[in-house]
């Protein structure tokens, strides 16, 4: 654990952390959720959160529709600049795992397990969640 001005910040295998109910201010989720169970991931992250406290996601779906697949294509040469841009490489040393569920599934899940939650699509394959535990 690293204290960092009044926050205190701990890098940690969310399975692998103890689910302490209502301990944690902020939880958050980077292009890492897909490599886990999604519903029990959320649960656990839910019993986690203190009143108030607020879970932040970007998150990867799978396309799965027509739909996935033309906002993926429309998005394609904005993420493609994006990648030159900012010279990204393919292989930066993580785990790499393909996404299972689709936006409609994840929104499912999260409408049965985070009620409320915000979900926006972002470019590509990606989506934003934001839900606050009231």
């Amino acid at each position: 654990m690293q204290l960092i001005g009044n926050a205190s910040v701990k890098l940690a295998g969310f399975q692998s952390l103890d689910a302490d109910e209502r301990s944690y201010d902020l939880i958050t989720f980077v292009a890492s959720l897909h490599h886990l169970p999604l519903r029990e991931t959320l649960q656990k992250a839910r019993r986690m959160l203190k009143d108030g406290g607020e879970l932040a996601i970007v998150g990867l779906s799978a396309n799965k529709s027509i739909a996935d697949w033309a906002w993926a294509v429309l998005c394609t040469p904005a993420a493609r600049a994006g990648s030159r841009l900012h010279r990204e490489t393919r292989d930066i040393g993580v785990a790499v795992a393909e996404p299972r569920e689709s936006l409609v599934e994840i929104r499912r899940v999260a409408d049965d397990v985070l009620p409320g939650a915000v979900i926006r699509r972002g470019l590509y394959y990606r989506y934003r969640l934001c839900w606050r535990n009231r």
